[in-house]
């Protein structure tokens, strides 16, 4: 059921960058993102539903000759979009808790951590 929910995110996310491991040094491809430390919180909301909170990190790598920390920041909006755009029957709730960047320090790459979390929920 879990891997099912992370292929769901994964496809959405595969419509702005090309989803692939989490560290920078396994990364061919510009832009990317991976999913990173998938966590699931059940909770019973009565008459045998429950609401599974899937909480992740989204990273995205951008490569760039020019502005590095533009091109993390609009990639970092692209995927708080996407994430608040996933659109399933069972999605109860999809937000973005968190956004970060690198700041410059990787340049010419760019780096952003997207925390979310996203409510399913089931009969």
């Amino acid at each position: 059921m879990l891997s099912t929910k992370i292929q769901l995110i994964e496809t959405a996310l595969a419509s702005i960058a090309t989803v692939g491991p989490g560290f920078i040094d396994q990364v061919n491809d510009f832009p990317a993102v991976a999913l990173l430390r998938p966590s699931v919180e059940r909770a019973n909301i009565g008459d045998r539903v429950t609401i599974d909170s899937f909480t992740f990190i989204v990273r995205g790598y951008t490569l760039t000759d020019e502005d590095s920390i533009g091109a993390s920041e609009a990639l970092a909006r692209s995927i708080e979009q996407c994430i608040q755009s996933l659109n399933s029957p069972l999605i109860y709730e999809a937000r973005v808790l968190s956004v970060e960047t690198d700041e410059g320090l990787l340049s010419p790459y760019g780096m952003c951590d997207i925390a979310c979390e996203v409510d399913w929920i089931n009969e």
